[in-house]
Order: C-alpha cells, then structure tokens, then sequence
C-alpha cells in the first residue's frame, strides 16, 4: 500500500491540482518506507515498485539525473525482477539519459532490455522502451535501425489492441521525421495516422491533441503546440524538441522570447536535446554563429549526427564557408535526407 500510495503525486498531474511540495515528500517518505520493508522482506518486484515511485517524484521536482539514479538501482538486481518491472526500469533509464542527452547510454540500455523480452511478452511495456529507442536512434542519425524500430512499435501497438498510449507518442514522431526527411510519403503517412488515433483518444483540451496532424504541411499548430510548452515547465521536452526541429528544418521558426524561454527551461532541466536545438533557432533567427557554435558542440557531444550536420551547414550559409557546407551536406546525403539537402541547396543558390 505505501508503494502505491507513493505514486499518488504522478496520478496528481493529469488534475487541476498539482502535487504540491508537502504531496512529494509524503510520496518520498511511503516509497522509503515500502522500500525498506521490501528489503527485510527480500521482495525485490516490491523494492521495484518503491524505486520506481521515487523516481517519479524526483521527475515531477525537475530532478531527471536523481530520477535515473533510482532506475539505475532497479537494474542492479534485474535478474529477480518479473518481466514487466524489468522492462519498466529499463525504459526509466532510457527516457532519462535520452531527455539528457546521454544517448549511448540510452541506446545500450535499451538495446540490453528488448533483448530480454520474448515475442508476445507485455507488449504495452515494451512499446514504452521502444518508442524512446526509436527517438535515440533518429538524434544518433541511425535512421535505418530507427524505421525498423518503427516497425516494432507499430505491431506492439496493434497486439496491446491500439490503445491510447499517450507514451508512444514521441516515437511515432520521430519516426514521421525520418520517413519525411528520406521523402517516403507513404511511411510518413502510415505513422501519422497511428499518431493521429491516438491523440483523438484524449480530450479537445489536453495537450495531447496539440499535435494532431504532426508530419502535415501545415506548420501552424506545431509552432503553436512548441510556444505552448515554452510557457510552462514540462517534463515531456522531447516533443518541444521534434516540434522546433521541425519548424528550423522548414526554415520556420519561434520568436526569440520563445526561444529563450525554451533555452531557460532546457538549461534548468539539464535536457541537452532541446537546449541544442533552441540554441540553434536563436543561432538562426538572430544571425549568430557563435550561438550556432554551441549548438554544433552541444549536438557533437551527443553524437547526434543529423542535427549536428544541420547546423554546420546553417552556419555555413551565414558565413558563406562553403567547404563547412559541403561537409554537412554529405553527411546528409549518406543519411538519405533528401528533403533537408534539397533545402539548403535551393537557399545556397538563393
């Protein structure tokens, strides 16, 4: 009861009433009790459960390397773990190290748990690990591993009978970008429209339905949904940073207060993705290589190779260093991204 009792401040957030600083450390103090009495009891699926409730809280207090701190824990003692605690505690380290940009970590935990999981074992847990590989594998630009991903996840989705998992959404998204970025229309489509049954699953009103469409031409509710979550701390920074990839890549982009409020929420959160990226839409929007500079650095450190390439060339077409252009522009030709080369040709030649 005190393990359960302590996600209590998780079940909070979907309500009008956030948990509040005495809610957390209520939760903090159930799940440590319920932990210990686990590990008198030798209960390591309950010790789980506890750690996983922990990790919660400090998810909910910002604190994403303390939350990856607790789900690190579950893996020590993985081999007694049931399966769906095993696969829930690897996705928790592969969601924290991908929102904080440490994406091999996140590809070797990931690879490490899917390895564990049988054809027909709880497929609505796998797909959580799944959609997060598949968003580790398009930062890292290994595209091809990425789209076979998709593919897993699409079945996982139709075995859990297409629920509204509102998880999977990030996955599907990068997914879109990779097939719309090679031009495969008919993938990308195919994935929007898994996308889009499952954002009407939720009501008009939650955040959720902010990215129907996502993968369409029209770039209006994408810069709408991105400004939305500028404005508010969130724990979901990955679909801001798809979202603005999304908005740069077409050449579009967000005012600078938008941008720094994104670059603010990024830094605080320690979420190395999104602060990349709105370092390379201030470093577009204001002409300033500098702030190009440390993006390119930012996305370098990750090995996120594609984002890496785009922003070379974009600062290559500001300072007019064409060799810097042309080695962007074979990185993404090697990747396949056709859409992305064909644009900054056209603005070359403009």
């Amino acid at each position: 009861y005190m393990a359960a009792d302590a996600f209590y401040p998780f079940w909070m957030l979907g309500s009008n009433t956030p948990p509040s600083a005495d809610d957390l450390a209520g939760a903090d103090a159930s799940a440590n009790k319920a932990a210990t009495i686990a590990r008198r009891l030798d209960d390591p699926n309950l010790e789980s459960m506890a750690l996983d409730a922990l990790s919660g809280t400090a998810q909910i207090r910002g604190d994403w390397r303390q939350g990856r701190e607790y789900a690190r824990r579950r893996l020590t003692f993985q081999d007694r773990l049931n399966m769906v605690e095993k696969v829930d505690a690897h996705s928790m380290v592969a969601w924290s190290s991908a929102l904080l940009g440490d994406l091999d970590e996140a590809d070797r935990v990931s690879t490490l748990g899917l390895a564990q999981v049988q054809p027909g074992q709880v497929p609505a847990w796998t797909l959580h690990m799944v959609v997060w590989r598949i968003y580790v594998l398009t930062l890292l630009g290994r595209w091809d591993e990425a789209l076979l991903m998709g593919e897993r996840a699409r079945q996982l989705w139709l075995e859990s009978r297409k629920p509204s998992a509102g998880y999977a959404v990030r996955g599907f998204m990068a997914a879109i970008d990779v097939a719309h970025a090679r031009q495969d229309d008919r993938l990308a489509e195919s994935y929007r429209e898994i996308l889009d049954t499952i954002l009407m699953a939720f009501p008009a009103d939650s955040h959720f339905r902010r990215w129907l469409g996502y993968g369409g031409n029209d770039l209006g509710p994408i810069a709408e949904a991105v400004s939305q979550m500028a404005l508010a701390a969130t724990g979901l920074p990955e679909r801001a940073e798809r979202g603005l990839n999304r908005l740069l890549d077409a050449g579009d982009a967000l005012s600078t207060d938008r941008l720094g409020e994104l670059l603010k929420m990024a830094e605080d959160g320690h979420f190395r993705p999104l602060e990349a990226q709105a370092r390379r839409g201030l470093g577009v929007v204001g002409r300033d290589p500098d702030m190009l500079t440390r993006s390119l650095a930012l996305w370098e450190e990750m090995g996120a190779v594609p984002y890496a390439a785009r922003v070379r060339c974009e600062r290559a077409l500001l300072t007019g260093n064409h060799a810097e252009l042309e080695k962007g522009l074979a990185v993404l030709e090697r990747l396949g991204d056709r859409l992305q080369v064909g644009r900054y040709e056209r603005r070359q030649v403009g």
